[in-house]
């Protein structure tokens, strides 16, 4: 967690957060059921603190609605509707990539009219290249100093970015994941962080992925996890039918390790391909628990 984060910091985040996950809960119940939430309704009941990252996240959930749907969204619409939270369009556009049809003004390049598209999205890429550089050279010596080699980068989420590395003492590969956002995430990324370490050192199953360590490597809050080496899922299917005894194996082998979630009231909420990692000889583990909510149960 960033430095200087007191406790009364970190419980009132935590009281936010909770808040925002119930609206976020009601507001994708809504799209589910086929309707069209208007997200300014949903904002003018929010806290002003924890607005920002209620845009963020029913933004997120109404483009992946579109999307499912076969819909191309349009950022210009959102930057007219939502003025305010322009910079906060632009990078959940960004995540998305172009099944997001994000125009090639967004990521903070406000060139003027006459730069050409073109030219508009070259300077945005070599900007954020250069912030990407900056930060990773940052991760890497930080890392090097709490006894990580850092070997590359396994991949990156909306959240977080995931590191091949060797502990050095211990001669072991591992995965080492840390907020996107580095020592310049807010507080609600490191309470999210470090709430997903904890949900993760609850599970004990051999078909979830282990975490090995939490820790802090300079200014940078990560977590140490088992490294698989088979990749992902998403990338072993080709579309091919898998034969059915193999099918329901994988099946029933992922249902016994959500249902020991379930048993110690943790909902995962991102069931995919491509968050169930492979070992070198294909065993699947269940992992990406950043989404992932705590029933509160008093489970033993």
């Amino acid at each position: 967690m960033n430095r200087g984060v007191e406790a009364d910091d970190v419980r009132l985040a935590l009281t936010g957060l909770l808040e925002l996950d119930r609206t976020c809960d009601r507001f994708e119940a809504v799209l589910r059921a086929g309707g069209a939430p208007e997200m300014a309704a949903f904002l003018a009941d929010a806290p002003g603190p924890v607005r920002p990252q209620l845009f963020r996240e029913l933004l997120i959930l109404e483009l992946e609605s579109h999307l499912d749907r076969g819909e191309r969204p349009d950022a210009v619409n959102y930057h007219r509707r939502f003025p305010e939270h322009r910079d906060a369009v632009d990078e959940v556009f960004a995540l998305f990539g172009p099944a997001g049809n994000t125009p090639p003004h967004s990521h903070h390049c406000h060139g003027g009219d006459d730069a050409s598209p073109g030219q508009a999205e070259t300077v945005a890429d070599l900007q954020e290249a250069r912030l990407h550089a900056e930060i990773s050279s940052e991760v890497y010596g930080a890392l090097r100093a709490a006894g990580y080699e850092v070997l590359g980068e396994l991949g990156r989420g909306g959240m977080g970015i995931v590191y091949l590395t060797r502990r050095i003492m211990l001669n072991r590969l591992c995965a080492v994941k840390m907020i996107l956002g580095g020592a310049h995430a807010g507080i609600e990324a490191s309470v999210r962080f470090l709430a997903e370490a904890e949900t993760i050192a609850r599970l004990q199953h051999p078909n979830i992925v282990q975490i090995h360590h939490f820790g802090q490597a300079g200014d940078f809050p990560f977590v140490e996890l088992e490294y698989l080496a088979g990749g992902s899922l998403d990338q072993a299917l080709d579309g091919t039918p898998w034969p059915a005894a193999k099918a329901a194996e994988l099946i029933e082998t992922l249902a016994r390790a959500v249902a020991e979630a379930h048993r110690l009231g943790i909902v995962h909420r991102d069931l995919k391909p491509a968050n169930v990692l492979l070992t070198s000889d294909g065993t699947p583990k269940l992992g990406d628990f950043g989404l992932a909510k705590s029933l509160g149960l008093d489970c033993q």
